[in-house]
């Protein structure tokens, strides 16, 4: 019965600093974020430098972090600013997990900025991110506003087939009648 208390308090003081280390991470990355984002005198250069940082302070933790309120918000303008380095290192760790953010309360509005980025400089990278998941993704609330975006980004072939695979062989059979 002795052990089991002071494995009970081992534990406890394992959450304790996880949380602590949580809590140094995430401000860190929020003064970042504050740096970049208040001050108007900033040139592109440091404002780049300063969402770098910003998102070398959450690297290992992004999609953990995604899914909280601040660093979300943080994520989002430390994407929009990033350089090319950074943010590819960044999207390399989130890619894997779009899916998972995009059901987030907090996450999704990461998942639409990274969509909106990868739009634009990598198509294949964005095809194949969200493939064969809209229907799964249409069934939760946030998601479906991810779905949503991501139909008015891609291209009218992508478009059918997200059609295709949310409505299946029916809208193959009626679907070449209305085409």
């Amino acid at each position: 019965a002795g052990g089991e208390g002071v494995r009970a308090a081992g534990k406890a003081e394992g959450r304790r600093s996880h949380k602590a280390a949580v809590k140094a991470v995430t401000k860190d990355a929020v003064l970042l974020w504050e740096k970049f984002r208040s001050d108007k005198k900033l040139t592109a250069e440091d404002r780049a430098r300063h969402a770098d940082a910003a998102l070398s302070a959450l690297k290992g933790q992004l999609v953990a972090r995604c899914m909280d309120a601040k660093t979300s918000r943080v994520t989002q303008a430390a994407i929009k600013c990033a350089g090319d380095d950074a943010r590819k290192e960044a999207f390399e760790e989130l890619l894997p997990h779009l899916a998972e953010l995009a059901k987030g309360r907090h996450g999704h509005f990461v998942v639409k900025r990274v969509l909106d980025y990868l739009e634009r400089h990598d198509g294949k990278a964005l095809d194949k991110a969200l493939r064969r998941k809209t229907a799964f993704l249409l069934r939760q609330q946030y998601s479906a506003d991810v779905v949503d975006h991501l139909y008015h980004l891609v291209s009218a072939t992508r478009r059918r087939e997200m059609l295709l695979e949310l409505f299946g062989k029916e809208f193959v059979v009626f679907g070449d009648e209305a085409a």
